[in-house]
């Protein structure tokens, strides 16, 4: 079912053990080196062992694609018999030929198998037997393999045994019975189970092969299907094999930690001895005495006592802020002093709700429908104005002693009243952010704004608490310190973006005519008043041109441009959206310069893979850089590249020669672009992207 949902080509977590999907971590690599080396030593064993489903069988299934012509191998899958079936299934693996009447004896079978490893010998063939699951042997059969190494010439052994298995093998291996067989194990290899930087690894190679280049399962339910897995390629495969069938069922784009929750329920059996265990007891243990030690010496010293009543000198003073030149004022009633901050507390929520309105501000990130959230790059921001390094110390660093002493941490301390002057700091436009204006009240030359609340805002806490703020308590007798002004002027909500539904999608759909001028807006073109209905023809006046092309939705996130998507409604006729951003599970639409949000998996089922997008010409030449183009052109390019990481181009001379060629080439192989060595409009993209230009919209979150 979820194949077709997600575009892959089969599914891609089977448990079933296939060259294809073949991924080999750092510790497969070396426990694989390990086989092969084992391969061309002449007798001895090699030992690989390793916890149900960390690959054993994928790793020997990988040597025997890379198996020497000059070797010929035996494997026995089901050792669980008796040394006689498996005299005689080594037999058949290796071709040799049994007298057909009566069933052989065991010196019968050693007989032919010796004079096959013989010839096999003066062959110049190398005779492997791999035994598998080889902690099912028997003690007296795992002697009767030794026995088998036996068979020797005057210099050297005829037969070379790898033995792999779980970890019971080692433990039979360590018994005083098999003493003799474990001196002769010539090389050992113990595979455990992934980290988690492996596991993401492993679940992206996975999708890649089955045909989709997207992630499906976000970065968080990576990490939640390591955790839930214990890094258990097996037990990988059962987890997100359900996890992506859940995510199908509830059409979502991506698989999500709750998604990976709900197939672990499912598929994991969490009584299973076998199954890997976080190693968080140990943590939990560690902090349980380190609280025990803490409150023990809190008991026993004097802290307790000394606290209240020295808590502002000394915490001031340990953490550097002012004591001396500030006059305190008398210390509150400690009982007080709580019913005024509980009380307090609702007059500033309350008062950041009537100051919510702020966040109708055009200026506000898109996506930030939480506090904390990160913008859309390129979206509202202007991305090619760097921000004033004043204006960003003051909003990003309010004065601690100011924060610490709202949250009514600290003793009450009067502000010395300062004269009036003009303002000389830095202006804070309507786009500044709730942070740099707070910051920008608190440090302004009027500092009575933190003491005596402008009226406007007055109005709006009043309006929202239903009492005056001359009605508000104060923080002790005399100390004058009404609600905190800091704290209200940093609680600010942001918009919460509607998201449409598969009926609402006609509020976002764009005609077809105004499909450019939407894409110009996301790219802050400014044009003449009442100029309409801009095509192609005209993008390039504003250095930009039209890509048209045909994708998926890993195509617009690999490109990282506001895009325009033809769309094929249930009717047949075509309709046009504009994605200005995209998160893990919503496309953000625009239409009139009004952002809305619409879930992928709705888009996804009416979009035709058409798309249109905008995207930077170069300042020299045109849409493609080639031998003929100008010095400059080449000059620009030679100089775009010579930026790029682990880059050795030099930016002299202004030639398009075969330096520059490979350079296209390698970068092109990079980004997963077509290696062609011509530069044209998705590699000039891209390459604008891996050097993170400025002045381009992006459709992604800044990294």
């Amino acid at each position: 079912m979820y194949p077709k949902y997600f575009g892959l080509k089969e599914p891609s977590f089977s448990i079933t053990p296939d060259p294809q999907y073949l991924f080999l971590s750092g510790q497969h690599r070396e426990a694989l080196a390990h086989l092969l080396y084992g391969a061309g030593e002449v007798g001895g064993f090699v030992l690989l062992s390793g916890e149900v489903g960390t690959g054993k069988t994928t790793v020997c299934r990988a040597f025997l694609e890379q198996l020497p012509d000059d070797v010929d191998v035996a494997l026995v899958v089901n050792p669980a018999m008796t040394a006689a079936e498996l005299l005689h299934s080594i037999c058949d693996e290796f071709r040799v030929q049994l007298p057909a009447t009566g069933e052989p004896s065991v010196k019968v079978m050693l007989d032919h198998l010796n004079r096959f490893l013989l010839d096999a010998h003066a062959r110049g063939r190398r005779p492997v037997l791999i035994i598998d699951e080889a902690q099912n042997l028997r003690p007296k059969v795992m002697e009767q393999v030794r026995l088998l190494t036996n068979l020797e010439t005057a210099k050297q052994k005829l037969l070379q045994i790898f033995l792999i298995g779980q970890p019971e093998l080692r433990t039979l291996l360590a018994s005083r019975e098999l003493r003799q067989l474990n001196q002769r194990i010539t090389a050992r290899y113990h595979l455990t189970p992934l980290s988690a930087k492996e596991t993401a690894a492993y679940i992206e190679h996975r999708i890649a092969v089955a045909g989709v280049e997207r992630p499906l399962f976000t970065a968080k339910a990576l990490k939640r299907v390591h955790r839930r897995s214990g890094g258990v390629p097996r037990l990988i495969n059962l987890l997100c094999d359900r996890a992506l069938l859940g995510a199908a069922v509830s059409r979502r784009m991506q698989v999500t930690p709750d998604i990976v929750d709900s197939a672990a329920r499912e598929v994991i059996d969490r009584a299973d001895p076998a199954r890997p265990r976080p190693r968080s007891r140990l943590g939990l243990a560690a902090a349980v005495l380190a609280a025990l030690a803490l409150g023990i010496w809190i008991g026993g010293s004097s802290l307790p006592q000394r606290l209240p009543g020295a808590l502002g000198e000394q915490w001031a003073a340990a953490l550097g802020w002012p004591q001396a030149d500030a006059p305190v004022a008398a210390t509150p009633d400690p009982s007080a002093a709580d019913s005024v901050l509980a009380e307090d507390s609702a007059h500033t929520f309350a008062a950041a709700e009537a100051l919510a309105e702020d966040a109708s501000n055009p200026k506000r990130p898109l996506f930030a429908a939480n506090v904390g959230l990160e913008p859309l790059p390129g979206g509202d921001a202007e991305p090619s104005r760097a921000p004033d390094p004043a204006s960003s110390a003051d909003a990003s660093s309010p004065d601690p002693m100011l924060t610490w002493a709202a949250a009514g941490n600290g003793p009450d301390v009067a502000a010395p009243a300062v004269p009036d002057a003009p303002d000389s700091s830095p202006a804070i436009g309507r786009g500044a952010s709730p942070g740099a204006q707070a910051a920008a009240e608190s440090h302004g030359p009027a500092n009575e704004a933190s003491t005596s609340p402008a009226p406007e805002q007055d109005a709006a806490v009043a309006a929202a608490t239903d009492q005056p703020l001359a009605d508000a308590p104060a923080l002790g007798k005399d100390a004058g310190l009404h609600t905190p002004r800091i704290a209200m002027a940093r609680v600010t909500a942001a918009p919460k973006l509607p998201t449409l539904t598969a009926d609402e999608l006609p509020r976002a759909l764009v005609d077809e005519d105004a499909v450019v001028d939407e894409l110009l807006r996301l790219w802050e073109v400014e044009t003449a008043p009442g100029v309409r209905h801009l095509d192609c023809a005209a993008v390039p006046a504003f250095a930009l041109a039209c890509e048209r092309s045909e994708g998926r939705w890993s195509d617009l996130r690999r490109f990282d441009r506001p895009a325009a998507l033809k769309l094929v409604l249930a009717d047949g006729q075509p309709a046009f959206v504009v994605v200005g951003g995209l998160d893990e599970e919503h496309a953000l639409l625009h239409r009139d310069g009004v952002a809305m949000r619409v879930p992928i998996a709705t888009l996804d089922e009416r979009w035709s893979g058409d798309y249109l997008l905008l995207w930077r010409t170069p300042p020299f030449g045109g849409r493609i850089i080639g031998r003929t183009d100008s010095a400059d052109a080449i000059a620009w390019l030679r100089e775009r590249l010579a930026l790029l990481p682990d880059s050795d181009l030099t930016v002299d001379p202004a030639r398009y020669d075969a330096d520059v060629v490979a350079a296209v080439r390698r970068f092109q192989s990079a980004q997963g672009l077509r290696s062609d060595g011509v530069v044209g409009p998705r590699t000039l993209m891209m390459l604008s992207n891996v050097l993170a230009d400025l002045d381009v919209p992006r459709l992604s979150h800044s990294q």
